[in-house]
């Protein structure tokens, strides 16, 4: 009951596709991004269903979420297959970094907004405005605690399974600062163009893409 069957045989293509051009352990950390959300989504699920904030069709995550959230991973495991053949000058570890935070702003965004919508107390993160739970752009400490956490678990694993050069302690900071960057921006898209001017998915994968590019951009920093 985590996705549906468009949902999980897109799922499941992109699994294969981020095997045979990444690894096991590419496929690792996307396998967690799965894992962390579908369990969140259906944490306290029937409470979620009594406050009107939870997911629709029983929380069956369908095509346009998986691509929407896993889609600039995906790209970021081509553009590592594309480097590692050597024909272009072009360090793999900033496709590496993209991958996790891509990944960590997912991770990080499905874990604040489900546990954010348990609590009556969110507001509007464009301007601290009191709001319903499940409105769009709202944010909870709670929730927020919890999206930073599902970040540092991806930059935890990025430095187990993906053998980005740097050390790991950068490598967990760059994921983790990368994919609250993105959850943020998620945020803000929400509370001002999503609905009106944009959709869901489409506001997944803008903040992911931020996700990512922060983590790569910051790693020039650092």
């Amino acid at each position: 009951g985590a996705a549906s069957i468009p949902g999980m045989l897109t799922g499941v293509l992109l699994g294969l596709l981020t095997v045979v051009l990444g690894g096991l352990g590419w496929f690792a950390v996307l396998l967690a991004f799965f894992g962390v959300g579908a369990l969140s989504t259906k944490f306290r699920y029937d409470e979620k269903v009594a406050r009107g904030v939870a997911e629709e069709n029983e929380g069956a995550r369908g095509l346009g979420n998986v691509l929407g959230n896993a889609g600039i991973a995906l790209a970021a495991v081509v553009g590592f297959a594309a480097v590692s053949t050597g024909e272009f000058p072009i360090d793999p570890d900033m496709f590496r970094l993209a991958f996790a935070g891509s990944l960590a702003t997912a991770t990080g965004d499905t874990l604040s907004s489900e546990i954010a919508g348990l609590f009556d107390t969110p507001r509007l993160v464009t301007t601290g405005e009191r709001v319903s739970p499940g409105t769009d752009g709202a944010i909870t400490w709670q929730g927020e605690l919890a999206g930073l956490l599902g970040a540092a678990l991806v930059g935890l694993l990025a430095v187990v399974l993906l053998a980005v050069s740097q050390g790991s302690t950068t490598v967990v900071a760059l994921v983790t600062v990368g994919g609250f960057a993105g959850m943020t921006a998620d945020s803000v898209l929400g509370a001002t163009v999503e609905g009106d001017r944009l959709e869901n998915e489409t506001v997944n994968l803008l903040a992911t893409l931020v996700g990512a590019l922060a983590s790569v951009l910051l790693s020039f920093v650092v």
